[in-house]
């Protein structure tokens, strides 16, 4: 091993005393171009590590020896299997992209108030220079898909949410049904889940409360949503025809700091807070974001 390594040190010193650029004759040992650029040079110093690990008759970069050899091969991780970061063909593998990419929703608020009104009249002024939210609308813009299966995906989460309708209390999905937080669990979650589930999905849960913040429309009051949400909401209505959200407070899937509470979302403002447990509250359960 000393002779191999000292033959290639020679060769590669040598020819760099003869000038870089000349070209290499095969000698009976190794080829001091170790790194099969045709020039000998401090680059083949680089590689020069091979030399420890192979025969000087090796016929050169073979895919799967667990070694790295030559400019053909990027990696050589001892076999000629793809997915496990080097390739069948000792090429780096780049991992796959991490999926669809979400943004932060914004408030939804495009106006700005004067702020010497107080307390009445408030005016609207001119948003430029103001600062506030109105002017900034930092986030990405609220931005919602109705799929027609009574379900509503938020572009920017990529939550989906069900929809609520006036169906007279005879579905499940009346937005005029109320439970405790325990029957919004059992009751409520467990009814969407249940057989083929509703829209076809069986994975439906309770938000927590930023989950449900995130479709808070702050532009808008009684309801504070999106029009996504507030649609065409008549008596008898379903799913697949209008959009429904009470004046009222919402379950989340979050118990409050006193255990005997949890917390909740009021879409008539767009408040947060705490209620107890055995206190009916209305449900729109959510799926995805896992």
């Amino acid at each position: 091993m000393r002779h191999l390594i000292r033959s290639a040190l020679v060769a590669i010193m040598a020819a760099m005393l003869l000038g870089s650029g000349a070209a290499l004759a095969e000698s009976n040992a190794c080829k001091a171009d170790l790194n099969g650029d045709l020039v000998v040079n401090f680059g083949d110093l680089a590689v020069l590590k091979s030399v420890f690990f192979q025969r000087c008759n090796d016929p050169g970069s073979t895919c799967g020896d667990a070694l790295a050899q030559g400019p053909t091969e990027e990696c050589d991780d001892g076999n000629v299997l793809d997915g496990d970061g080097c390739s069948e063909t000792c090429t780096i593998e780049v991992p796959p992209s991490p999926g669809p990419s979400y943004a932060f929703p914004a408030t939804g608020q495009t106006t700005c108030w004067d702020p010497a009104d107080t307390p009445v009249p408030i005016s609207t002024i001119a948003c430029p220079g103001t600062r506030q939210d109105g002017e900034i609308q930092a986030g990405a813009a609220l931005a919602y898909v109705d799929n027609g299966d009574g379900t509503i995906t938020d572009s920017n989460t990529g939550l989906m949410w069900e929809k609520l309708d006036d169906n007279n209390k005879s579905g499940i999905a009346d937005w005029n049904n109320l439970y405790t937080w325990a029957n919004a669990f059992a009751v409520r979650i467990a009814a969407l889940n249940g057989g083929s589930g509703f829209a076809g999905h069986t994975d439906w849960r309770l938000p927590n409360p930023k989950e449900l913040q995130s479709i808070v429309n702050y532009q808008n009051v009684a309801p504070a949503v999106s029009a996504a949400f507030n649609t065409d909401c008549t008596s008898g209505c379903t799913v697949t025809s209008c959009s429904c959200t009470q004046l009222g407070t919402y379950w989340s899937s979050s118990t409050h700091a006193n255990p005997t509470a949890a917390w909740y979302v009021s879409f008539t403002a767009g408040s947060v807070g705490g209620a107890l447990k055995t206190t009916n509250a209305y449900v729109r359960a959510v799926r995805g974001g896992l």
